[in-house]
């Protein structure tokens, strides 16, 4: 499965993006969160940011800059193709729930949904979680033979920090919040 775990067209603050994975035992988790991936942008190099969890470089495309984020730094995206990239991110390990967070702060909304983090194959495999032409929060999964969508009612604010997390539970539901509260 193709990752792309900053891959957006608009231009956005970006801070902390995390992935974690939980285990369920009847819908309730039973284990502490597993950090599989985490993107402080805080310590990267040029060209790179580090996944500190997963202990990997991946590259990053396109015009950003660093900036003064929530805590530490965070990472401003062009506006039309900047991008983190990862060929391969292994999955392996989450399987009854996760969650993905991220502190965004869009100056503009994309023309369409843009990606937080894509890793999603078609609509056939994998998840989306991102952002719409309107700033609505939409997290995308495929599960079985569907594909499976929670979109927020209300739009994110512009130029202003804004929590977002997706969290999914395995033959349950998915959920969309926005700065904590479930939309």
């Amino acid at each position: 499965m193709l990752c792309l775990p900053l891959y957006m067209i608009f231009m956005v603050f970006i801070q902390p993006v995390k992935l974690t994975a939980q285990a369920l035992n009847k819908n309730k988790v039973v284990l502490d969160d597993k950090i599989f991936s985490y993107w402080s942008f805080d310590n990267d190099t040029t060209g790179y940011t580090i996944d500190i969890a997963g202990k990997k470089l991946d590259p990053i495309f396109g015009n950003y800059e660093y900036v003064t984020g929530i805590t530490g730094k965070g990472i401003k995206l062009d506006g039309f193709r900047t991008f983190a990239r990862r060929e391969r991110m292994s999955t392996e390990g989450i399987t009854d729930a996760f969650t993905i967070e991220a502190w965004i702060a869009p100056a503009a909304y994309p023309w369409s949904w843009s990606p937080v983090m894509d890793c999603s194959e078609h609509e056939i495999r994998g998840f989306f979680f991102g952002i719409d032409n309107l700033g609505h929060v939409g997290f995308k999964i495929a599960v079985g033979n569907g594909w499976y969508e929670a979109i927020s009612e209300n739009s994110i604010s512009l130029r202003e920090w804004t929590h977002l997390a997706a969290v999914y539970k395995a033959n349950d539901k998915i959920i969309v919040y926005i700065n904590g509260k479930e939309t």
